[in-house]
């Protein structure tokens, strides 16, 4: 497992990537909204039209977040979902893991990606994902701690959505089986 500091610096990358992707934003963000002209406001509900069909809505969990971060990515539009789906892709390629895509309990509706998460914690109790977990939150802007989260979004309960783990450590000849 990695340090914190690494995480932080890689969710930094992955939230300046998706920025760079973002033309026109959110159309729930006042900012985006604003510099974009009005445009993130018809982007968004235009692109969700465009790739969110009944063929998408029976997909696993990570081929609708590859889904809507390709379209996000190619429209320069998108909420919370999509940017969070444009880091952990980004994340992905760059072999940045343990790579997590969240999102809190209903009634909130917000996505993220969580780092660095411990194998085993409680996905609902930030506090225990170990040491290195850290938020990366393209739509807020932010990187942070994963202790810090209950502070950011307050009462919000999380849910692991799709995550890609650590793989083993590699077997050393000492513990490896008998051939």
């Amino acid at each position: 497992m990695r340090s914190a500091g690494y995480y932080l610096e890689q969710a930094q990358f992955a939230v300046a990537y998706v920025k760079s992707k973002m033309v026109d934003g959110a159309d729930n963000h006042i900012w985006d909204i604003f510099t974009s002209g009005l445009d993130s406001r018809s982007c968004v509900p235009e692109m969700r039209d465009s790739y969110r069909t009944g063929f998408y809505n029976s997909q696993p969990a990570a081929e609708r977040i590859n889904v809507a971060a390709m379209w996000a990515e190619a429209s320069g539009c998108g909420n919370c979902g999509e940017q969070s789906a444009i880091a952990y892709q980004w994340l992905l390629r760059n072999n940045v893991l343990p790579v997590e895509f969240m999102q809190f309990a209903k009634p909130k509706d917000h996505n993220f990606v969580a780092l660095g998460r411990v194998a085993g914690s409680n996905v609902a109790q930030p506090a225990t994902w170990g040491p290195a977990g850290v938020i990366c939150d393209p739509w807020k802007g932010k990187v942070y701690l994963a202790v810090m989260l209950n502070q950011v979004w307050p009462g919000c309960t999380p849910e692991l959505v799709v995550g890609v783990p650590l793989p083993p450590p590699p077997r050393s000849a000492a513990t490896a089986p008998p051939r």
